[in-house]
């Protein structure tokens, strides 16, 4: 690497007070998106039933094209996360 982009990057990280290794800070943004998409299909359930209830909804439940579109969302999210780590 030439001399001007280690001084250039030395001057940023400083000037933004990050950890000198920026690596580290970029795997543990990785790492917690990896979480939040493994953790999001449970969340989207979760609205599921709660949206379906028409009593909890007040008499006002979730559209069948709303309910639908979102069970096909979580059901993909579901196989993305389980072809994460079979795959």
């Amino acid at each position: 690497m030439p001399a001007s982009y280690k001084q250039s990057l030395w001057i940023l990280q400083n000037s933004l007070l990050t950890n000198p290794d920026l690596h580290h800070g970029l795997l543990g943004l990785c790492r917690t998106a990896v979480i939040n998409g493994l953790l999001a299909p449970f969340l989207l359930v979760a609205f599921l039933v709660i949206v379906s209830d028409e009593k909890l909804m007040q008499g006002q439940p979730s559209s069948r094209l709303g309910w639908s579109v979102v069970a096909i969302t979580t059901v993909a999210m579901f196989v993305a996360g389980v072809a994460m780590f079979v795959v």
